[in-house]
C-alpha cells in the first residue's frame, strides 16, 4: 500500500508550453456531496499528455464507501446503488491507483474544489495543495466565454463546445468529457490570447465561485465602492475586497484571513453586500484547507 501522497510535477514545467505538461483528467462519485463526511464511491481518471486524451490508459474504479450510507439523492445522481458496491475495492486500493495516476502529474477536473477535497481526505494533504497543481476547467470556460456562461454544468459546457456526452455522472464519462474539453479551450484561449504556459491555465481564475481563494500577497486591498459591509469585513479580517464585473452588486473576497486569526469565522455571501450562489462547503474549504 501507497502511505504518501503522489510526487508533485517539477516546477520547471509551469514555465513549458501548456501541450508539454503531463495531466490526468479526474472524476469523482460519492455518496453526498459533503466533503468532510461523504466518501467516493468511484473515480474514473485519464491521462493528457502531448495534447491528447489517453483514453487507452483510462482507469475506472468502483469503490467501497465502508460504512457512509450512499445517499438516495445520490444514487439518482450517478446511478451506483449499495449493490453494485459489494465487492468493490477498498478505500485503501484506490489510494494506491490514484497515487500511481497522479504521480508528478497535473490534476485537470471540473469543479475542482470537490476532487481537491476528497484527495485532501484520502491522502492528509490539505485541499489547497491539490489546487495548487490543478487546472479548473470550469475556470478556462469562463476565461473563454464570460462569467455568463458561469452555470453551465459539465455536459452544457461540453455540448456548447462540440464534445459529445452519452453518460453524464458516470466517473469516467465525465473525465473524459473533462479532458476533451480542457483541450478545447486551452486551444482556443492560445489562438485568441497567444502562447500560454502550463502555469498559465494553472493560474486562471474566476470570477464566481469558489468564492474564496488564498492571497500571495500580504497587501490589503479595498475596492472602496464595495458595500459597507464588505469593506469592514475586508478591514476586520484581512481580506481582499474585488468587484466581479461593472455593474454587479456582489463582490469576490480574496481571503488570506487564517494566516492572522486561525478561529476566524467563515465569511458567508450574506456579508458581502449580494447574491452570490455557492455551495455553503466551498466556504470552509478555501478557508481553512483541509
Amino acid at each position: 500500500m501507497i502511505d504518501r501522497a503522489p510526487a508533485r510535477p517539477s516546477r520547471r514545467l509551469r514555465k513549458a508550453p501548456w501541450k508539454a505538461g503531463d495531466y490526468l483528467a479526474l472524476d469523482f462519485e460519492a455518496t453526498g456531496p459533503d466533503l468532510e463526511h461523504d466518501r467516493i464511491v468511484s473515480f474514473g481518471g485519464v491521462p493528457i499528455r502531448a495534447g491528447r486524451v489517453e483514453v487507452g490508459e483510462a482507469r475506472y474504479q468502483l469503490v467501497d464507501p465502508g460504512d457512509r450510507i450512499n445517499e438516495h439523492g445520490a444514487v439518482s445522481l450517478h446511478g451506483i446503488r449499495p449493490v453494485d458496491l459489494v465487492g468493490a475495492s477498498s478505500q485503501e486500493i484506490a489510494k494506491t491507483a490514484l497515487a500511481e495516476a497522479l504521480d508528478r502529474r497535473f490534476l485537470v477536473a471540473w469543479h475542482a474544489f470537490v476532487e481537491a477535497g476528497f484527495l485532501a481526505r484520502l491522502f492528509g494533504v490539505p485541499a489547497r495543495s491539490w489546487l495548487r497543481r490543478t487546472i479548473d476547467v470550469r475556470d478556462l470556460l469562463i476565461e473563454m466565454d464570460g462569467e455568463r456562461f458561469a452555470q453551465l454544468s459539465l455536459t452544457e459546457s461540453a455540448v456548447r463546445h462540440g464534445v459529445p456526452v452519452s453518460d453524464p455522472h458516470h466517473a469516467l464519462e465525465d473525465a473524459v468529457v473533462t479532458a476533451q474539453l480542457f483541450l478545447i479551450l486551452a486551444t482556443g484561449l492560445e489562438r485568441r490570447d497567444g502562447p500560454r504556459s502550463v502555469g498559465d491555465l494553472l493560474e486562471a481564475r474566476s470570477v464566481s465561485p469558489p468564492l474564496l481563494r488564498v492571497l500571495r500577497a500580504p497587501e490589503i486591498a479595498l475596492d472602496h465602492q464595495a458595500p459597507p459591509a464588505a469593506r469592514r469585513i475586508a478591514h476586520d479580517h484581512r481580506v481582499e475586497a474585488l468587484r466581479t464585473r461593472p455593474g454587479r452588486d456582489h463582490l469576490r473576497c480574496v481571503a488570506r484571513a487564517r494566516e492572522f486569526n486561525p478561529d476566524l469565522e467563515p465569511i458567508g455571501p450574506q456579508d458581502l453586500g449580494g447574491p452570490v450562489d455557492v455551495p455553503p462547503q466551498v466556504v470552509p474549504l478555501e478557508l481553512g484547507g483541509s
